[in-house]
């Protein structure tokens, strides 16, 4: 390791807009502002990232790779290009006092990982406006589980943040435009997943309440390429940024994270980090059309994302029910027909007030039912993440 007369020499020769006094200061500056937690040569090595001199000899060498990171780990120092940023939030915390919170995706030839800046670096990251692009060096954090138990860097009173300033090195870390997929080539529990494609549903936005008694909101979309298709899913403020969806729109999204769906589907998943954008015009024809039937004869127990279109041959009455939670739930069931067969099509809750006006001999359509094995034999379902249309007009739909 350099002495600190020697990381000083260093900067000041690869800067000449500064004396070794000046350096020197900044040092001591640095140090000061950590009370305490750091040494002259760590506030040294800092500042010296911060200033964007290289210290070793040769190209940038970390001493931790993303893969290389576990659970539990402390005093981590790592550098990797900013894929995505949020903004600053404040919020309070269980002693009353407020503290501040933005996190970021980072990436490295070895893996992609979520950073916690929590107060002072949060704000510091927003002072230095770190975007994305950038190459970072993280100072100092330690190591925990974030959601859904994938590793996390948080950085709390004692680490810091500085941008990475070297040219040579930029090649050595991958960039957006590396993390782009197709809908069939995506895996499941990515962090930090790109993809484009065509919507072929849109649902209602649906509100909830979280355990703290705060308010969300959530909108699910369904987008088809060439390849494939997956749910999309738009959390609290991605649903105001989109608010005219419509069927046939291409849509641009960058750092979804790829998760299981409440049918053991895959979906992406869009929240405070990451980007959406309606693109002005289609990339490409889709060979297949955009809205999928499945026949009534085809459906079978746990199937999802299921679309029908069929005649309502017999409607019963509205019932409540008891449901396991202890809760009461309300459902009608309503018989649908089509040339193959027919089926029960079990309407829940929220949903009910869009069949309101369904009679005998109309046609229903569908979108994101899913299947399950009742006492009568498979019904259809339809919940919070499903939509139904009385007699619509069909367009660009064939069946499996």
């Amino acid at each position: 390791m350099l002495t600190l007369p020697e990381i000083i020499n260093r900067i000041a020769s690869a800067r000449n807009d500064l004396t070794y006094e000046a350096v020197e200061k900044m040092i001591r500056e640095r140090k000061s502002a950590s009370d305490g937690l750091l040494t002259d040569e760590g506030a040294a090595y800092i500042v010296a990232s911060e200033l964007g001199v290289t210290l070793q000899e040769s190209r940038l060498e970390t001493r931790v790779t993303i893969k290389d990171l576990m659970k539990g780990a402390n005093d981590v120092t790592i550098t990797g290009r900013v894929l995505a940023t949020s903004p600053v939030k404040t919020f309070t915390r269980s002693d009353g006092k407020n503290g501040k919170l933005s996190k970021m995706i980072i990436a490295d030839n070895t893996g992609v990982i979520s950073v916690a800046l929590w107060d002072k670096n949060a704000e510091d990251a927003h002072q230095k406006r770190i975007h994305e692009d950038q190459i970072v060096q993280i100072h100092h954090g330690y190591v925990k589980e974030g959601l859904g138990k994938s590793l996390e860097i948080n950085l709390g009173s004692r680490g810091a943040i500085s941008v990475y300033n070297n040219e040579k090195s930029s090649n050595d870390f991958p960039t957006t435009k590396d993390f782009f997929r197709k809908i069939g080539k995506l895996e499941g529990n990515e962090k930090y997943a790109c993809l484009i494609g065509v919507i072929s549903q849109v649902l209602p936005v649906a509100s909830f309440e979280k355990s703290d008694n705060r308010k969300g909101r959530v909108r699910r979309v369904q987008i088809v390429d060439d390849t494939g298709r997956i749910g999309l899913v738009l959390w609290n403020e991605k649903v105001d940024l989109v608010e005219d969806l419509k069927r046939g729109d291409w849509l641009q999204i960058e750092g979804a994270n790829i998760r299981e769906g409440f049918h053991g589907e895959k979906e992406a998943h869009l929240g405070t980090i990451g980007s959406i954008v309606i693109l002005p015009e289609p990339l490409y024809k889709i060979n297949e059309p955009i809205l999928v039937l499945t026949k009534i004869n085809e459906i079978k127990p746990n199937m999802a994302n299921i679309n029908v279109h069929a005649k309502a041959v017999k409607l019963n009455p509205t019932r409540e029910i008891s449901l396991q939670s202890g809760e009461t739930g309300k459902l009608r069931e309503i018989t649908l027909m089509d040339e193959t067969g027919t089926i029960m099509f079990v309407v829940w809750n929220d949903h009910l007030d869009d069949i309101k006006s369904l009679s005998v001999g109309d046609l229903v359509l569908i979108e994101g039912g899913y299947a399950r094995e009742g006492i009568q034999g498979v019904a259809l379902n339809l919940g919070k993440t499903g939509a139904v249309t009385i007699n619509p007009e069909m367009s660009n739909a064939t069946t499996l």
